[in-house]
């Protein structure tokens, strides 16, 4: 007997969160079709199986009908008995790329509500229509693997697991689903802005679908680039258990690591940048093989926030004493992005501040260590205006430490991470 396609999509589901076993689970939800069709599948999905939904809204206040979309949302959830947060964004100061910015902001701010309440997944509601147009944007950027793979089902960020249950899923048939249902959704304006690139690519999909290039084939095309991006990452993984190892959140990199495939070497290299200057901005592939280059002539080069330095046999990945120049924090509080400093101090009478020349030139036993000079000059240091307190990698002041939020023991297992 051919099942029919509420079924379908139901089990289709289901199969995405296969394993899922947490009493709490969140969904996002913009009063939109795919979304609110997300919601009602797992609300039908969570009330069999005792898990409790999260709903979370975002209103980025940027059109008009923002709010009366988040009211929609929140009505939805009262008769449906599922929690909701309405989210507000008031961050856009008019700089910037505003598209990138909100949503940024809209992640920042469901991993923040999703923290606090400690759900530790968020559902998304992106569908096999998505995945196509993420394919297609990333065809005209002449992307590779990564890019052509498209939006996973799965992955870490902000401290939260993201999934994606309806990538196999049309957008049309969640809303014949809806329309089974009796179920209302909102209408996004913006889904007819031929300003925005993913709208352009939408508009041009009948077209491409005469020449064999349907969602189905470009998602299929994601599917098959994913395959091959799990491929290549496990041979970075390797590598870097080969090459590279952390110290006190620098990575030591054996030149080595120069004769594996040129696509292993950019990986694993991408991979060290990231651990040591995780709030960087990406680095464009360009400038990734140009520093490839420059290190296989044994020449120092900078990228993504980070000095490569070489020494002896190999490389140093260190931060970059420049970059990390005016970023403060206060005692107790995440300095760039990766060191916890602590000690006999009282809030507000110190900050914390990279080293620099300065400072370094008061502490005598930094050399002790083995690591390079620069290490010292881009890390954490306890001041007091103008004067040093205290140097806590250079061993300099009594009663401080300095630790990094992620260990040296995470570096290998960061690696297996998507």
């Amino acid at each position: 007997m051919p099942v029919n396609a509420d079924t379908r999509i139901s089990e289709s589901f289901a199969r995405a969160l296969q394993g899922f076993d947490q009493p709490r689970l969140g969904v996002a939800v913009s009063g939109g079709g795919d979304s609110v069709a997300m919601l009602r599948l797992a609300q039908i999905w969570a009330s069999g199986r005792g898990v409790a939904l999260y709903v979370y809204c975002v209103d980025h206040g940027l059109r008009a009908e923002a709010a009366d979309e988040a009211a929609f949302v929140a009505a939805l959830c009262e008769s449906l008995g599922v929690r909701v947060r309405v989210l507000k964004w008031q961050g856009w100061d008019g700089k910037g790329n505003l598209s990138a910015r909100a949503r940024a902001a809209r992640y920042d701010l469901i991993a923040s509500a999703a923290r606090a309440d400690d759900v530790p997944a968020v559902l998304l509601a992106h569908t096999r229509d998505d995945q196509a147009e993420t394919v297609l944007m990333s065809l005209a950027r002449r992307s590779g693997v990564d890019g052509l793979s498209g939006m996973p089902v799965f992955r870490q960020d902000r401290g939260i697991t993201w999934l994606r249950p309806l990538l196999g899923t049309a957008r049309a048939e969640l809303r014949d689903y809806l329309g089974g249902l009796g179920q209302s959704w909102c209408d996004d304006p913006g889904n007819e802005d031929t300003t925005h690139e993913r709208i352009r690519m939408r508009k041009a999909q009948p077209m491409l679908n005469s020449l064999g290039l349907t969602t189905t084939a470009l998602a299929d095309v994601a599917a098959n680039m994913q395959a091959v991006r799990d491929a290549l990452e496990a041979a970075k993984a390797d590598g870097l258990k080969r090459h590279a190892q952390s110290v006190q959140g620098a990575v030591k990199l054996a030149a080595g690591f120069l004769t594996e495939p040129r696509e292993l070497q950019r990986r694993i290299l991408i991979h060290c940048l990231s651990w040591v200057a995780p709030s960087a901005s990406p680095s464009r592939g360009d400038a990734q093989q140009r520093a490839l280059a420059h290190m296989a002539q044994g020449n120092d080069t900078t990228l993504q926030g980070c000095l490569i330095q070489r020494k002896g046999d190999g490389f140093w990945i260190l931060r970059e004493p420049g970059a990390v120049a005016g970023i403060t924090a206060l005692i107790g509080e995440t300095w760039d992005s990766r060191w916890i400093v602590s000690g006999p101090a009282k809030s507000g009478q110190f900050h914390i501040a990279p080293l620099t020349e300065a400072g370094l030139s008061e502490c005598q036993n930094w050399r002790d260590s083995g690591l390079p000079r620069a290490f010292f000059l881009s890390s954490p240091a306890i001041w007091q205006e103008q004067r040093l307190i205290a140097a806590p990698k250079a061993g300099y002041g009594h009663g401080w430490s300095a630790d990094l939020v992620r260990s040296d023991a995470d570096f290998h297992n960061a690696a297996m991470r998507r």
